[in-house]
């Protein structure tokens, strides 16, 4: 088995495989890339290709809004912890100087872009100091964008397939149509 390691949002450099090769992107990681970056990350796979060659994409589909929010938004405060996180990363790794305390979490469903939006609030004014890159400074009530997580439906993932040079062969979902593994290949010139 041959293992190739680095950053899937650069160009791929994969070293050479005999036979079909299975490409995986799985856990709807996807979902973390406005379209125009996740068709870039796609095309960067749809051209290390042979046509023999199968891809496999998870995807976290669209469901009703009040699920999407109350999983991000959960009452035991884990999605809060997870993105309190970044910061304390960022204390961490960069010396910077977040007090997390001065900071909520926020989960919001952007309907027009099937996504959901994650923040940090400042609870105050306050100036952060990161190492090496200066001074940010925070008003009460703005805001850090986080993370995105874009949900999907069978047309949605197409549309990306399409514009990244794929083909979109199978649609597998869960029983309750919550995810889906969409597998395809490199584009036939058909869909």
């Amino acid at each position: 088995m041959i293992t190739a390691i680095g950053d899937f949002s650069r160009e791929l450099a994969l070293p050479e495989i005999e036979g079909p090769t299975l490409f995986a992107f799985l856990g709807s990681t996807i979902g973390n890339f406005e379209d125009d970056a996740a068709v870039t990350i796609l095309a960067n796979i749809s051209r290390q290709m042979r046509p023999d060659d199968r891809f496999l994409l998870g995807a976290d589909l669209r469901k009703d809004i009040a699920t999407i929010e109350a999983a991000y938004n959960d009452d035991a405060g884990v999605t809060a912890e997870f993105n309190l996180n970044v910061l304390r990363v960022l204390n961490r790794e960069l010396g910077a100087d977040f007090n997390l305390d001065a900071f909520r979490h926020r989960a919001i469903y952007d309907r027009e872009n099937h996504r959901i939006e994650m923040h940090l609030d400042s609870v105050t004014d306050q100036i952060v100091s990161i190492p090496r890159i200066g001074e940010i400074q925070l008003k009460e009530g703005e805001s850090i964008r986080t993370e995105l997580s874009c949900k999907y439906d069978r047309a949605a993932i197409g549309a990306l397939f399409r514009r990244a040079g794929l083909c979109l062969d199978d649609w597998i979902t869960d029983g309750d149509g919550l995810f889906a593994l969409a597998v395809g290949g490199a584009s036939r010139g058909i869909d």
